[in-house]
């Protein structure tokens, strides 16, 4: 047991204490070279993945593997606060996603990040962002949990913003680190209602700020505090997630280098909204409205991202939305009570977003450029990029048998068998979500990778180099086979049939030929019209120029502008700035007034004896001695 301790303790601690090294050479290494800390980075984050895959071949032999540890951090009367971990099946999924992704990008960003002055800070940062992820996914304590999901906020501003020079890159890290904001009052509002509520059973042995003890309180709860309780979890994930009405931090966040794109996409900050959904989802499945509410969520953020991808000329905003999207399909699953498929969901889409966003930073390596109307010409220069993102893209669209068909279709299936509201509306959204899929990304696909323009420009554009191609086949290799092997309609080789949604405990619903096939119609239509509208140049200008919809589509549905004006215009240049003029005119300047106005009223009789004459100050202390003799004389008398 113990040396299970230490190899869980060392998945979390290595790349914090590799984070704290490089900090030392950026203090006093002037003249190491940068190159050691991207180097010691790898090393630890390598050590990390070995030790994930050992926890998760442990937690894959055995239907009920939970292991914990913790330590008294300090007490508050009775109720200890503790400090550790805690690791099931659920964990262990997450350690090797989060270890796994996190080690591709930092390969890759040998390549990427080569020259760049700031690269041991860019591998500090790197390593503390990875750390704090697996802090947050291995927390025994709710309040730990909230520690970690602080710092992975505040790296994701660092990183967001690493290249601060650039004014769009503050203020991109600016906005994300404040709108997410919003949705950690709600995480934090959820903590401090189970905590008040939860104190009284501290007698039951329960502990209100345990997260397994936490899943045992719902009937000891009100309906309406789980309600309430569910909702401020709910709006922490919504802001870590980038869901509506939170969501317009997200695209933003691509001013940072294209590898932190692609770790905070795939297996960091917007993973860790779902993971607190599904770790809390037996205390939030006890309110139905709950779960109808993160369904609506899902479905209006999964339509809403795919909408605006449409017409992205960037190519990390495609992907970007895409990403939203495809969140939206994870709330989904939690929405019709199935965690173990948004789960399942999470992992294929950590391997093939990583993979896109990777594919993207070659293009980009490349050209020097994201707007993919000064791509083209590229299939035949790029091959191996261009193979492996077109791998990607079928698995981002779901098509047999690569690994978004099968997480996917999951959650399509499981809403085509359920008979409640939001099985009904997570049918509808995510059938339209597949089409709208498949023709933004192969629209991405057609304008990067296709002969449409040949200029002297494409004849100087070579692959890249090999440490950032070798992460992209190895990224696309998991695009093909994850979703098979994750979860097989049939045993093959060391695999049991649907055996990560079994060890989840999750009811198994074969698949459907007749969900499957819509689903597959969908999508081919989708390409197809993606590939007549990139044909025909002049029927995408009157469609996507000239329409209405494409104006909506192209301001992002106005969220940026609405929040610019209802929040920072109105509420706080006109509301908040009103309300502190107010308070420095009533308040401040009164008082100052009346202080003032006070030293002028005492200061009028002192006044009165300052007259500038010899003989008038002698009189008064005559008068004054006289006074203070009398008196004395007067006491004695008294005394005697």
């Amino acid at each position: 047991m113990l040396e299970i301790e230490i190899i869980i303790s060392l998945i979390f601690v290595t790349p914090l204490i590799v984070a704290f090294i490089n900090t030392l050479l950026i203090t006093f290494g002037e003249n190491t070279d940068v190159r050691m800390g991207s180097y010691f980075s790898i090393i630890g984050i390598l050590i990390s993945f070995i030790f994930s895959i050992y926890i998760f071949s442990l937690a894959y032999g055995d239907d009920y593997y939970k292991i914990s540890a913790s330590f008294e951090w300090f007490s508050i009367g009775k109720l200890p606060i503790l400090f550790g971990y805690y690791v099931d099946f659920v964990t262990a999924s997450m350690l090797l996603v989060v270890t796994g992704v996190s080690l591709l990008v930092q390969v890759y960003s040998l390549g990427y990040m080569e020259g760049d002055k700031g690269l041991i800070r860019y591998y500090t940062y790197l390593s503390l962002f990875t750390s704090s992820m697996l802090g947050v996914v291995l927390s025994i304590n709710i309040l730990q949990m909230y520690f970690f999901w602080e710092l992975v906020g505040v790296c994701s501003y660092l990183l967001i913003g690493f290249w601060f020079d650039r004014n769009s890159a503050r203020n991109a890290a600016k906005k994300a680190f404040l709108i997410t904001r919003i949705g950690d009052v709600g995480f934090l509002f959820a903590i401090l209602l189970i905590f008040s509520n939860g104190l009284s059973l501290i007698d039951k042995g329960l502990n209100p700020l345990i997260i397994q003890d936490i899943l045992l309180m719902t009937g000891d709860f009100s309906t309406n505090i789980i309600l309430l309780i569910s909702v401020g979890l709910i709006a922490g994930a919504v802001g870590k997630s980038a869901q509506f009405p939170l969501h317009t931090w997200l695209p933003d966040a691509m001013e940072g280098p294209t590898p932190v794109s692609a770790l905070i996409h795939a297996a960091t900050m917007v993973a860790a909204g779902v993971f607190l959904l599904v770790r809390f989802f037996d205390f939030i499945s006890a309110s139905s409205a709950s779960l109808l509410i993160i369904s609506i969520i899902g479905c209006t953020t999964s339509l809403l991202g795919a909408s605006i991808a449409l017409v992205m000329n960037d190519i990390k905003k495609v992907l970007a939305y895409s990403t939203i999207s495809q969140l939206g399909y994870m709330f989904m699953a939690i929405g019709i009570g199935a965690p173990a498929i948004a789960m399942f969901h999470l992992v294929t889409h950590a391997f093939f977003k990583a993979l896109l966003f990777l594919g993207a930073g070659n293009v980009s390596h490349a050209v020097h450029s994201f707007e993919m109307e000064k791509m083209g010409n590229l299939k035949s220069k790029m091959p191996v990029t261009y193979y492996t993102f077109i791998l990607g893209s079928l698995s981002l669209v779901g098509i047999f048998p690569l690994a978004g068909f099968w997480s996917k279709d999951e959650i399509i299936n499981t809403a085509y068998h359920g008979a409640n509201l939001a099985s009904t509306i997570v049918l509808i959204g995510s059938l339209i979500g597949v089409l709208m899929t498949a023709f933004y990304t192969f629209r991405m696909v057609f304008l990067t990778f296709n002969d449409r323009i040949k200029s002297s420009k494409s004849l100087e554009i070579e692959e890249s180099p090999k440490t950032m191609l070798v992460p992209v086949i190895i990224l696309s290799i998991f695009a093909v086979i994850t979703g098979f092997l994750i979860n097989p309609p049939i045993d093959i080789f060391m695999f049991e049939k649907h055996w990560f949604l079994h060890y989840q405990h999750h009811k198994i619903i074969n698949i459907n030929l007749l969900i499957a096939t819509i689903s597959t119609l969908l999508a081919t239509l989708g390409i197809t019209a993606a590939w007549i509208f990139y044909k025909n140049r002049n029927l995408t200008n009157r469609l996507f120029t000239n329409a209405s919809i494409s104006h909506i589509l192209h301001k992002k549905w106005f969220f940026d502008d609405l929040y610019e004006f209802i929040i920072v215009k109105q509420i706080f240049y006109r509301f908040i700035t009103r309300m502190i003029q107010i308070f420095d005119d009533v308040i401040i300047n009164r008082f100052s007034d009346l202080v003032g106005s006070l030293a002028k009223s005492l200061g009028r009789p002192v006044a009165f004896f300052q007259n500038g004459s010899v003989q008038f100050y002698g009189l008064i202390l005559t008068i004054f001695y006289g006074l203070v003799v009398t008196l004395g004389v007067l006491y004695l008398y008294v005394v005697s």
